[in-house]
């Protein structure tokens, strides 16, 4: 588990809210500001819309070195995750999160075991159909015995 959880929204109100509920410490404001005094940051997950543009500084990525969740996926290569890729971070993006949370719910629904490549399999192909482009570990996972 991680030693110390921080939230973080651009008003101090929201930022207390988050904080409360997740026994988080609040952050606020600037996000550079806020972000860059931390002592470590091994995890950045963004659940804002991908086309609010948010994302750290590169120096920041490059400093902390996180590893990037932007759980948007409209657009597809968001601000955050072209950021946390050309400061050398790895970064998930949020189509695979959505793979990941089918799998939890299949499992949570029906009680069994979720057929995790019937289920990407089908993602794949509606993603495909969407002209969403590949997406490298779906074919990883895909392609494996």
């Amino acid at each position: 588990g991680a030693a110390q959880l921080y939230v973080f929204n651009r008003t101090r109100e929201k930022a207390e809210a988050l904080g409360a509920a997740f026994d988080a410490v609040p952050l606020s404001g600037d996000l550079d500001a806020a972000v860059g005094g931390l002592p470590q940051l091994h995890l950045l997950v963004s659940c804002i819309p991908g086309s609010a543009g948010v994302a750290p500084s590169d120096a920041l990525l490059r400093r902390h070195s996180p590893v990037v969740l932007d759980a948007a996926y409209r657009p597809r290569d968001t601000p955050l995750l072209a950021a946390a890729r050309r400061a050398g971070c790895t970064a998930f993006e949020g189509v695979e999160m959505l793979a990941e949370q089918a799998y939890a719910q299949c499992e949570t629904w029906t009680g069994l075991p979720a057929p995790k490549r019937a289920i990407l399999k089908a993602l794949t192909e509606k993603l495909r159909r969407d002209d969403f482009g590949a997406v490298p570990s779906f074919d990883t996972f895909l392609s494996a015995p």
